[in-house]
């Protein structure tokens, strides 16, 4: 069962035009990649809500591709919703850093960037490992956009 994801898109006025694209286009890019990175976060798992397809505008993953950045954005949003999800159920299991790294069979370094929602470079290996030790499971899949 895949996970509810919300869509985010653009408010379209009646004229035509999208506010929020132009005003977000304005920025520098450091901005709009971290504002790129907040949305994609809160998108992961939310509920769809009902909205006034009158104002629908274009979708924002669209934006993010035109500029370059959905795939970096993507990334780093999936790295900071799982390393979320593990420090919680840590949290839920009492379990320390170094209590995990070693039901992973790993150091604390290895770790450490697991936890790092900045850090994409996430193997599915330390993924399945942090996962077992957690006594959970992990599930990817490709989707179409």
């Amino acid at each position: 069962m895949q996970r509810p994801t919300l869509e985010v898109r653009f408010f379209r006025t009646e004229t035509g035009t999208e506010p929020v694209r132009d005003w977000l286009r304005s920025l520098a890019v450091a901005d709009r990649k971290a504002i790129g990175e907040e949305l994609k976060t809160s998108a992961e798992g939310a509920e769809e809500m009902p909205v006034n397809p009158t104002h629908v505008g274009s979708d924002f993953d669209d934006f993010l591709a035109e500029e370059a950045m959905l795939e970096e954005t993507t990334a780093r949003a999936l790295k900071r919703v799982l390393a979320w999800q593990i420090a919680r159920e840590m949290k839920a299991q009492r379990l320390t850093r170094a209590a995990l790294a070693e039901r992973m069979g790993t150091g604390r370094e290895a770790l450490n960037r697991l936890l790092d929602e900045s850090d994409t470079s996430l193997t599915l290996t330390t993924l399945a490992r942090a996962a077992a030790a957690l006594g959970k499971q992990v599930r990817v899949e490709l989707t179409s956009g």
